[in-house]
C-alpha cells in the first residue's frame, strides 16, 4: 500500500472555507478594535477625532446617515442621526476640546457626514494648540479621522 503525503483537494478547500468565514466574521470589528487605541494619548486634537470617529462608528453600526455639526462660535457639538433637520438628535455637548485648543474652520458652522459604508463628507479643519497647528481630515472614502501636523 502506498503511504499518503500532503492533504487532499477536498480537505485544503474545506480548510480554506473555514478561514475565510472566520475572517468575515472578525473584519467587520477590526476598525473598532484599532481605533480605540489611537486617540488615548492625551494629545492636541484627540478628544474631538474620539467624537468623530464614534460617529463614524455608529453610522456604520446602525446603518444610517449620521451627521456631526462643529459650531466654532458656540463651542457646540451635535450628532444626528437623521439628518441636518435636528430630529434624532444622539449627542449634543460642549466640542470636546482642551483649554488651549481653538477649532478654525472656514464658516462657523462645520459639518460632517459619516455613510453607513463608513465613507464620509466633510471639509478639512485646523486644531490651534500650545505648541502648533494641528489638521484634523476625514478621508471621503474610508472615513476614518486623520490629524496631521503642520
Amino acid at each position: 500500500m502506498k503511504r499518503r503525503r500532503g492533504f487532499t483537494l477536498l480537505e485544503t478547500a474545506i480548510v480554506l472555507a473555514i478561514t475565510a468565514i472566520g475572517a468575515l466574521l472578525v473584519l467587520p470589528m477590526w476598525p473598532a478594535a484599532t481605533a480605540s487605541d489611537v486617540w488615548t494619548d492625551g494629545s492636541p486634537g484627540a478628544a474631538l477625532a474620539t467624537a468623530l470617529s464614534d460617529a463614524r462608528q455608529h453610522a456604520i453600526a446602525k446603518r444610517q446617515l449620521v451627521a456631526v455639526h462643529l459650531d466654532v462660535e458656540q463651542q457646540r457639538m451635535r450628532v444626528d442621526t437623521t439628518g441636518t433637520d435636528g430630529r434624532g438628535v444622539w449627542r449634543d455637548t460642549l466640542l470636546p476640546l482642551a483649554p488651549d485648543e481653538t477649532l478654525v474652520t472656514a464658516d462657523t458652522v462645520a459639518m460632517y457626514v459619516f455613510h453607513p459604508t463608513g465613507a464620509a463628507q466633510g471639509r478639512p479643519m485646523a486644531l490651534r494648540h500650545a505648541s502648533g497647528w494641528l489638521d484634523l481630515r476625514v478621508d471621503p472614502w474610508t472615513g476614518e479621522v486623520m490629524r496631521v501636523a503642520r
